[in-house]
């Protein structure tokens, strides 16, 4: 059981067990009914050589699968052997011994192919996985993304690398670092693009309301408005600049 889980184990043993009892309730049912048909002479009938040999040869069929349902892995294989040998007429002990290394062998070549295709297609979906995501990255890379979510450029580049998990190559992880930094670049370029093109109308306003209370400064000075005039003047101009901004922002 080298080869397999606790649950697969255990789920072999609850299998094993119902069908011993199956087979113990045939022995059962055969030799109760061996000994029926002796005792009533099978219905008046002469039992025949040809009878007793099929009887037997049930009887000795279905303790043999008993015994063989009491076992499992190598043992089970070699009492299998020993049965082939023996209905094959082979009663040399090493010839037998032979026999039974060979089917152990053989079965335990049967399970570790069985454990390394089990392993293979682990790795392949392992890799599978590594590979779509390091497509997902790549396709990500090629998108001027919205934000660069808070991270700066050597956290975006590691988490892209710890996402391959532990089973990634070298080159792998190298290029989902490619992938990240080049993602990461075109987020942080595209931000920049928003926040000056944000910026350009913010700037005309304030260069707007600098002028315009430069100039009512200026006809303060040249006394072509007074000072009351100039502060309600300043007042408004104050008023609309703020909504401006707030239209802006």
């Amino acid at each position: 059981r080298w080869y397999e889980t606790d649950s697969v184990f255990q789920a072999r043993r609850a299998q094993a067990a119902v069908q011993l009892k199956q087979v113990e309730g045939e022995i059962a049912h055969i030799r109760a009914k061996a000994a029926n048909d002796a005792k009533n002479n099978q219905g008046f009938k002469t039992p025949t050589s040809g009878d007793d040999a099929a009887t037997s040869k049930l009887v000795k069929n279905s303790e043999r699968r008993l015994a063989l349902a009491k076992l499992e892995g190598e043992a089970r294989a070699r009492l299998q052997a020993q049965y082939d040998a023996a209905d094959a007429g082979v009663t040399d002990p090493k010839r037998i011994k032979t026999l039974q290394d060979e089917y152990a062998e053989t079965y335990r070549l049967t399970e570790a192919r069985k454990e390394s295709n089990k392993t293979g297609k682990k790795t392949e979906a392992q890799s599978e996985s590594i590979a779509n995501k390091l497509e997902n990255l790549r396709q990500q890379s090629e998108l001027a993304a919205d934000s660069t979510e808070e991270l700066s450029r050597e956290q975006a580049i590691l988490r892209a690398q710890q996402s391959l998990g532990n089973s990634a190559t070298q080159e792998q992880i190298k290029k989902a670092g490619e992938y990240a930094a080049k993602a990461w670049d075109a987020s942080a370029a595209a931000k920049g693009v928003t926040e000056a093109l944000k910026a350009m109308p913010l700037q005309a306003e304030n260069k707007s309301y600098a002028e315009s209370m430069q100039n009512l400064k200026a006809a303060l000075n040249a006394g072509k408005i007074d000072l009351k005039e100039y502060n309600a003047a300043t007042e408004k101009m104050a008023l609309e600049h703020q909504n401006n901004l707030a239209k802006i922002n």
